[in-house]
């Protein structure tokens, strides 16, 4: 089959790894790479008449795309490689070179489309019929007729509420009992009036509502049938969209879903990841390592770099390959390993206050799944303290200063300067390669990547994120960078480090936004703040020595 490759390169030195690769956190294995290099040897011959941006041309929008390799082993022991794509090339999903095909059968999901397309067109020609009707019907003389009926109905309102002020007026002059029933009767009367006026005009509105009645309700008939066309048409997608797992078992998209109580989202299915494995399983070959790279210009949010490896996504990806996986020996998640062996250390403490240095590695609260934490260590560490919290966090990766609160009245006060900007905070980065300027300010919006979380993504509707930076040493092809962030959005400093629109520089080991490494080369070193009791300025300092470490 042209969708199984061989290795071009001699790998029979090259040793299997003991387990499936673990897709949403992992290093590439040397097989992948190889893998990886040779498609990427293909794809700069761009067969597909598809522009990744990769050189300059006026006018083209680029594309960069997602690629995938799954290395396999056939019935033969023989060791064998599958390449994907996510989403289409070209706009074509199938029958591309020899890249895997779609789950899905696209010739007869094109076919259902077009059906379904034809069908709510000749639906939304008819609303748009009717509700021209609706809006001639508002212009006609019974229309007309009731909006004037209206109009003086809401001006007799007034003129009620006007007459009864003045009545009011007149009695606390203190009128005589003749006077006073003359006041009354003039109230009757006018409610007598008002009544006949607003059964009058209610009498016009049964009339036209009788007129405008069928119209309405062939408009509701019509917008229910597009609507239902274009469910029924989804739902017929979902169950068609068929996956595969290492027990033999099947489940369709609506079902895998169902377990999280949410709907996929649009493109679900299409990604490298579940088309290699769905391939793989259904040719009998048995899945050894896998990995996605970025090929072509980056995307306008996300962050993608040219020819780097990425985990597959969790939004879309995640249950799917939860399934999937079902049946293979899968690496553990490196993010679950044991942090029992990493060390903080106090760097300043008093009656209210504690700040330390938080290892990186080390989560700073206690996650989902894991429970050692800096919060959880030093809540062990003083058993006689009620109300100890960090009044910060720093990702796992960040190493650095952590305050941390003894007392629910010092949380207060430490939140409020929090929350007003008066804790000077300053980070310590390595960046890959070196950056244009010397100093300046990054402002870039940031909001979460729904159909990757946790990532985060650049974007319009996201929160404002500013960032202030200097550079401080170079060494050899990497920056030595100071930051201090105007806010404080998650992952801003490695999002503002590593998008184009930013220093275009990755953080040193940022595992995803950049390239996994020993550890992420991000450190809080500085905190600058007046002490909430004694008022004194606090500068707390604890330098990161990451070119000594280098």
């Amino acid at each position: 089959m042209k969708e199984i490759k061989d290795f071009h390169s001699d790998i029979k030195d090259i040793s299997l790894p003991k387990k499936f690769t673990f897709p949403f956190y992992y290093t590439p294995h040397t097989l992948c790479e190889i893998a990886a290099k040779e498609v990427q040897n293909s794809l700069i011959e761009n067969k597909f008449d598809h522009y990744f941006g990769l050189d300059e041309r006026e006018g083209m929008i680029s594309i960069g795309k997602m690629f995938g390799v799954l290395v396999v082993e056939n019935n033969r022991g023989e060791i064998k490689y599958l390449k994907a794509f996510s989403g289409k090339l070209s706009g074509q999903n199938n029958n591309i070179d020899d890249f895997v095909p779609p789950i899905q059968n696209d010739e007869m999901l094109i076919i259902k489309e077009n059906k379904a397309k034809a069908r709510v067109k000749e639906i939304s020609d008819q609303i748009i019929e009717v509700e021209s009707n609706i809006l001639k019907s508002h212009q006609s003389d019974a229309y007309l007729s009731l909006q004037k009926h209206e109009s003086k109905l809401q001006n007799y309102k007034k003129e009620m509420a006007a007459s009864k002020q003045a009545r009011k007026k007149q009695r606390a002059k203190g009128l005589t009992h003749e006077q006073l029933n003359d006041l009354a009767k003039q109230s009757i009367f006018q409610k007598k009036g008002l009544k006949e006026l607003n059964d009058q005009f209610l009498l016009l509105k049964e009339k036209f509502d009788e007129i405008l009645a069928p119209k309405r309700l062939l408009l509701k008939e019509l917008l229910n049938e597009r609507k239902e066309i274009l469910s029924s048409l989804q739902r017929s997608i979902q169950e068609d969209f068929v996956f595969l797992n290492a027990n033999g078992e099947t489940k369709n998209l609506s079902e895998i879903f169902s377990k999280y109580n949410k709907k996929p989202n649009s493109g679900t299915g299409e990604c490298c990841a579940p088309k290699l494995l769905n391939f793989a399983y259904k040719n009998n070959l048995k899945p050894i390592a896998m990995a996605e790279f970025w090929w072509g210009a980056p995307p306008k949010n996300a962050i993608r770099k040219h020819k780097q490896f990425y985990p597959a996504c969790t939004g879309r990806c995640g249950p799917i390959l939860e399934f999937m996986l079902q049946g293979l020996v899968v690496d553990d998640n490196p993010m679950l390993l044991e942090t029992k062996d990493l060390k903080y250390s106090v760097i300043f403490e008093d009656d209210h206050l504690l700040v330390v240095n938080k290892p990186a590695g080390l989560l700073t609260t206690p996650g989902k799944e894991i429970l050692d934490s800096l919060q959880t260590r030093i809540q062990k560490a003083y058993p006689n303290l009620n109300h100890i919290m960090p009044i910060h966090r720093l990702d796992q990766g960040t190493s650095g200063l952590v305050i941390f609160v003894k007392d629910k009245e010092t949380h207060k006060k430490m939140q409020y300067l929090l929350n007003n900007k008066l804790i000077k905070k300053t980070y310590e980065a390595l960046l890959e390669g070196s950056i244009d300027s010397k100093s300046g300010v990054i402002e870039l919006a940031i909001g979460l990547d729904h159909n990757n979380p946790p990532f985060q993504m650049v974007s319009s509707n996201g929160k404002t994120a500013k960032t202030e930076y200097k550079v401080i040493q170079l060494n050899n092809s990497n920056t030595m960078v100071e930051f201090s962030p105007i806010t404080g959005r998650t992952h801003q400093l490695r999002i503002h480090s590593a998008h184009f629109k930013g220093l275009n520089s990755p953080i040193v080991g940022d595992d995803m936004y950049g390239v996994k490494s020993d550890r992420m080369y991000l450190h809080a070193s500085k905190l600058e703040f007046k002490h909430p009791y004694s008022k004194e300025e606090l500068i707390l300092y604890s330098p990161s020595q990451f070119f000594e470490e280098d």
